[in-house]
């Protein structure tokens, strides 16, 4: 994940105003309900915990501000968008939960339209990074929180009410490395096409640069871009440990 003081740190917080605004109006008990996040009531306002790539973040209406893990470095502003934007979302809708089925960007309403162009789905970053090392990938995988889900391919919740499917077709003689998102069929009524495309690109970067960190020396510890649970020995790319 790119550094935040580099590209889209604070100067750029502005665009999430609107986002703080919305959720300060809504029910606190309905937002946690809906989204699955959780709420409690301090000093000075809500609090919401969600769970995003397996780890825990605290949104503090109080001071607008995003409490990272013990120990995990603080959010960049693009996951923090899609998660306001999630939690949001959640509280002023209909909120059906996972329906257990995936299906692709293009069957999406307008998915077809939308996810073209310079909103295509980041494959070719995958392809690139894991297309001759599938068995990086499964680490990788793991430590955000996915499960198999056949052969090279995965699923994670990445949000209470989220689940993402990617799939590798890695690279041989004849074709190069090929790369495919899916989504549960009820993306849709928690976050917009532009938040899909926000958050596929997150979980894009996070599994490209959690490529190798098993191998880093670090006193015991690796250094995570966003905050993933760290595993001693992560799972390879069929969920057998290493």
């Amino acid at each position: 994940m790119a550094d935040p003081d580099k590209a889209a740190g604070p100067r750029h917080d502005f665009a999430l105003h609107p986002l703080w605004d919305d959720l300060s109006e809504l029910d606190p008990a309905s937002v946690a309900e809906k989204s699955g996040a959780t709420a409690r009531q301090e000093e000075g306002g809500t609090v919401y915990t969600i769970c995003f790539l397996a780890s825990d973040y605290e949104f503090r209406m109080g001071d607008r501000k995003v409490t990272s893990p013990p120990g995990r470095p603080e959010l960049d502003y693009y996951p923090k968008i899609v998660l306001l934007a999630y939690l949001v979302q959640s509280a002023k809708g209909p909120s059906p939960g996972l329906a257990g089925r995936e299906t692709g960007p293009h069957s999406l309403p307008w998915g077809d339209l939308f996810f073209t162009g310079p909103h295509e789905l980041p494959k070719s970053q995958l392809a690139t990074a894991f297309g001759d090392d599938p068995e990086a990938l499964g680490r990788a995988s793991g430590l955000v929180g996915a499960v198999p889900n056949g052969k090279l391919a995965w699923k994670a919740r990445v949000l209470p009410n989220v689940e993402v499917y990617w799939y590798l077709e890695p690279a041989d003689d004849e074709f190069p490395a090929e790369c495919r998102y899916n989504f549960d069929a009820n993306i849709c009524y928690y976050l917009g096409l532009d938040m899909i495309f926000g958050l596929t690109n997150c979980l894009a970067d996070s599994l490209v640069s959690l490529k190798g960190s098993w191998d880093r020396p670090s006193a015991g510890k690796w250094k995570l871009p966003i905050g993933y649970p760290e595993t001693p020995r992560p799972p390879g790319p069929e969920g057998r440990p290493a």
